[in-house]
């Protein structure tokens, strides 16, 4: 829920931002920048690439396009390493280099789901092994500490 929370607001300011610059599609690059802060990590990077594209292409001069750049960036820095981390705390307890593994593998297994699903089955994971004693090692490995 907190994540959902986080990302619907990281979705309406980069709507906002869009708007106020006149970005073509505004509404749809929120959207999209809503969907894909459920990737950690990348997910943020992709959502923020396209409507800087757009802008680049849609204006003429280049100050605009730049603040717009300034901006998303700035939001999703600080949306990603500041307000996130503080409400989610330390809740999942996962280790950055086994979301990222997991990232990897399940974005190729399955794509943009998988990656979606990567860190809720990683924590899935991390919890099952937690609960077993001969598997309580494996759950060490996977946190965050």
């Amino acid at each position: 829920m907190t994540k959902t929370l986080i990302s619907l607001a990281t979705g309406l300011i980069a709507t906002i931002i869009l708007i106020v610059f006149g970005v073509d599609f505004a509404v749809v690059w929120g959207m999209l920048t809503f969907l894909l802060n459920y990737i950690p990590n990348i997910g943020s990077i992709i959502a923020t690439a396209p409507p800087i594209l757009v802008a680049f292409l849609q204006f003429d001069s280049f100050l605009r396009p730049l603040w717009i750049t300034v901006l998303l960036l700035l939001v999703q820095m600080a949306m990603g390493n500041i307000i996130e981390p503080k409400f989610m705390g330390k809740s999942l307890d996962l280790s950055p280099l086994v979301v990222i593994l997991f990232l990897i593998f399940w974005g190729f297994l399955w794509g943009i789901v998988g990656m979606i699903l990567a860190v809720p089955i990683a924590a899935t994971i991390k919890i099952v092994t937690a609960n077993f004693p001969a598997l309580r090692p494996v759950s060490v490995l996977m946190s965050g500490n």
